[in-house]
Formats: structure tokens, sequence, C-alpha cells
């Protein structure tokens, strides 16, 4: 257990970097289209360069209101409705008004990320309808679907390799022989949702199976009658390579879901970050996109990228483009796989992250409200050996399995906020991140960056969401440890941290 003291901060702790006041352009970083669901908390971020420009938002929506000192806006709206309202900043001569535009509703799609199971990186091509409902049976027996886990998502190569005759997209009998219709029966039955993966481009990314290009109404309405409740959507294999092209190709599957998807239907992209989905995938009808390259089993992979680390520089400055029904994907979860998987070993040693690595990715991505995907063999988590065949034993299951559904990480994940973390310190040692929560508290990490140990310090000074002279409880969600009556000015936590290990706290105002 990591041992944390209080000591007295002697020094205050300046807030961010100063920039040169010289002439910069001004800048905003921020959602242009946001949600909220109706009668709860709410709250948008901005990201203002140069730091020192003005910003206020204008013309906001009965209950909601502009915090200036933390320059963004929060409250609630009672109605259902659309609503428009503006974010206007000025540097010198400069001045820019930025609209945004805001959809309360009780029937959002993805009030929260949607937590699941994607297949390829355990069985890749080898996926069929038994595998199906081995996986879905221990999601249910093993309280996965219980702590949030529901989708579980079909991906690549469940396709036969080509059309039918009518253009249809077929799915492989040999793999499926009772139907996709009887799987989805089997799927909703045991209390989850059930996913499918096709592709903006001629061919998916295996090449095993056609893609959704140009036949985007035909295959929406086949997922709908064969039951599917989430689409994974990719972008290999598509002759367009500006980000218009894939805002167009994105959009016209967006058009088709939007005619033939059943109510609550997930659209998720994932174009991996490389034309800052972020900026307009909602406007394609996306509730979440892949902000990073494919995620690999490993701290830093320099041949491919996705490492932890290679995660942690892809996410960290998104935060002002999260919120409800729109969030960043940080890609599938290494968790549990320590080296057995696929697709996850290319780059690296293949011997999986260390479990406090995997400690740290499941943090991360729940203090950035990124969807949570596992792709290991969950059937090792019954007994450490594998129930459908992927032959992997896992002698950590114990473990796994307490961390994958720890409920108070999870529940940072799916506050209803809906907030990315912002990184309050960033250098080659450290990354500390807050995260605002919907109760009025707030969540802070601490990850030690250094491949040695090295001692933390974590001044309360430095935090944001922290009131000046408000007491507040704090608890490690790791160790379930207390600490009552905390202050912003004048308490630092001190720890001994492993390399590449994360503390987490909660905070709430006492």
């Amino acid at each position: 257990m990591v041992r944390i003291n209080r000591i007295v901060v002697l020094l205050a702790v300046a807030l961010g970097m100063s920039l040169p006041l010289a002439a910069q352009q001004l800048r905003v970083d921020c959602a242009k289209r946001v949600y909220a669901l109706p009668g709860r908390p709410f709250m948008q971020k901005f990201k203002v360069y140069p730091l020192q420009a003005s910003v206020e938002a204008k013309g906001l929506p009965e209950g909601l209101r502009w915090n200036e000192e933390r320059r963004l806006i929060e409250g609630s709206v009672a109605s259902e409705g659309s609503y428009a309202y503006y974010v206007c900043s000025q540097w010198g001569d400069s001045a820019r008004c930025d609209t945004i535009s805001l959809l309360v509703s009780g029937s959002l799609p993805q009030p929260t990320p949607f937590m699941g199971l994607l297949t390829w990186n355990i069985f890749e091509k080898e996926i069929s309808d038994a595998r199906m409902r081995q996986l879905a049976d221990a999601m249910a027996d093993l309280g996965l679907a219980k702590a949030g886990y529901r989708y579980l998502c079909l991906d690549d190569c469940w396709a036969a390799p080509d059309r039918n005759a009518d253009g249809r997209l077929m799915y492989d009998a040999a793999k499926f022989p009772e139907g996709l219709n009887a799987l989805a029966n089997y799927i909703h039955k045991r209390g989850l949702c059930f996913g499918v993966y096709s592709d903006a481009g001629s061919r998916t990314c295996s090449g095993h199976q056609p893609g959704s290009l140009g036949s985007e109404m035909q295959d929406a309405q086949s997922f709908a009658e064969w039951g599917f409740d989430l689409l994974k959507y990719d972008y290999c294999n598509n002759p367009g390579t500006e980000r218009e092209d894939a805002v167009a190709s994105y959009s016209a599957m967006g058009q088709a879901l939007g005619k033939y998807a059943k109510p609550g239907f997930i659209y998720y992209l994932c174009e991996w970050g490389n034309r800052q989905p972020w900026l307009w995938g909602a406007e394609t009808g996306g509730t979440c996109w892949r902000s990073t390259p494919d995620t690999r089993d490993c701290w830093e992979n320099p041949t491919y990228k996705g490492g932890l680390y290679d995660n942690i520089l892809a996410m960290k400055d998104l935060w002002p483009y999260c919120g409800v029904n729109r969030f960043n994907d940080a890609d599938m979860m290494m968790c549990g796989l320590h080296g057995s998987g696929k697709s996850s070993n290319a780059g690296t040693d293949g011997k999986g992250m260390t479990f406090r690595e995997s400690q740290t990715q499941m943090i991360l991505w729940c203090m950035w409200s990124s969807p949570l995907t596992l792709c290991f063999d969950i059937t090792t988590l019954y007994d450490g050996r594998s129930r459908c065949g992927s032959g992997v034993r896992n002698p950590y299951y114990e473990d796994d399995l307490a961390l994958i559904t720890n409920p108070e990480l999870i529940a940072i994940d799916q506050d209803p906020l809906g907030m990315a973390a912002e990184p309050v310190v960033f250098d080659s040692s450290q990354l500390v991140l807050m995260k605002d929560l919907s109760d009025g508290g707030f969540a802070v990490s601490i990850t030690n960056l250094q491949e040695g140990n090295q001692e933390m310090k974590l001044p309360l000074s430095i935090l944001p969401a922290m009131q000046p002279g408000v007491r507040y409880r704090c608890v490690d969600l790791l160790s379930g440890d207390e600490d009552l009556g905390v202050e912003k000015s004048r308490d630092t936590f001190v720890a001994d941290l492993p390399s590449h290990a994360t503390l987490v706290w909660r905070f709430w105002k006492m």
C-alpha cells in the first residue's frame, strides 16, 4: 500500500505556464455541439490561446451561468429542446464569437461512455457463434454486466468475404450457423447489448470482408434487422485521405443509421484521431470517436505507437471536446492480457504491461471519460483457464477482475457530468489530472512517468476545482484510505510511487 502523508505548503504554486505577451493568434478550443440531460448538472470547458485572452459566455439559456474564475459554463437546463449561445473572446485587436449548439434531451444514446468487450484482439478471424455465447455468459455470470460492461461487440471478420447477388452484406454462415438474429436474441436475454463492426471503405481493415462505402443505407438496414445496438465504424481502404473525405463518409453512415437504427443506437467512429474527429464527430451523428492509434500492450511503442504513454500524449489535450453524449475514445484497454493478445503485441517484447501499468490504464481511461472496452479472454476470470478455446491461462485473474470491476473507478468514468480530466501538471516525471464530477466534487490522479520509483508531491493549491477556505473529505480510490479536513492552501499529499504507477483520489466538500 502506498503511504500518503500531509505536509504544510510553504510556497504558493503557480497555476499553469505563463506565455510571452507577444502577439499570438486567438484561438478557443471547445466543442461546438454539446448535449445535456434535462434537469441534470451540465458543464462545458474551454481552453483559450493565449492564456491571457479574455473569454465569456453570452446568451446562455436559463439555468446556465458563466463561472468567471474558472472560465467554464455550469448549471442545468430544466426543459428539453435545442438552444444556442456564444463564447466570445478577445486578445489585443483580435476578437471572435463562437456559436455553441446545445441539445437537451432525455433520450440521448450515450449519456455516459459505453462499456463492453471487443472480440478482435482475442480471436481475430476465429470468432464464432459459440465463442460469442461463451463471452456473453461470462459477462453475465462474472458480474461484468452488473459492473457496467453491457456491450458485446462483434469485431472484424464476422461477415462473408463477398456480398450476395443483391449486394447485401452477409454473415459468415460457417461461423454463425444459427444466424445473427438468434445470436442477438441470446445476447439480449443475458441482459447485454450487441455491437457490430464495419468500415467506411471498400474493405475492412483485415481485408477479409466488404466495407460499407457506397452501401451505407443497405448495411444500416441489415444491422437493424439483425438486432444490433452499436456500430463500430473503421476507416481503412477509403480513397479519401483528407478530413472532409472522412466527414462525408461518416456522415453517410450517420444518416443511414438515423433512418434505420433503433432509438439509443450508438454510432462509434473508429478513425484513430488522424483527422481530429473530436472537431466533427458529433456533426456526423457519432457519440464517441477513437482519438488514438491502436493500443498496444506496453508502456511505450516507438514502432506502432499506441503504448500507454503514447495514449497519454494523444489524449492529454482533448478535454475541451468531451462531454455528455460526446466522448473521446482512448481505444481498447490492455488490462487482463498479460502479453496474450494478438495485434496488441505488435512492436512489443510480448511480455505485456505490468499490473501497475494496467492500474494506471484503468484509472486514466476513467479520468478521461473514455469508453471502457475490454479485449481479453474474460472466460479466464473464472479460474485462470479459458473456457472458449483461446488457449490462454491467466494466473492474475483475481486481481484483473477486481481491477476492471472496481466500482469507485467505474463511477468516475460513468459520472453523469461527462467531463474529461484536464492536466494540471505534465512534465517528464509526472502527470496530474483533475476531473470535475456531478456531485460538486472532483477526482485527482497522479502518475509516475519515470522508469524508477520516485517521491511524488501533490500540493492541493494547484487544483483549480478546489475552493479556498473549504474543508474537503478525500478518499484514496485504490486503498480506501480516507483523509478528512484537507484544505487547498495548507496541504500537500506526498507518496513514494513505483514506476508507471498511479494514485487516484476523490474529493467531496465537508
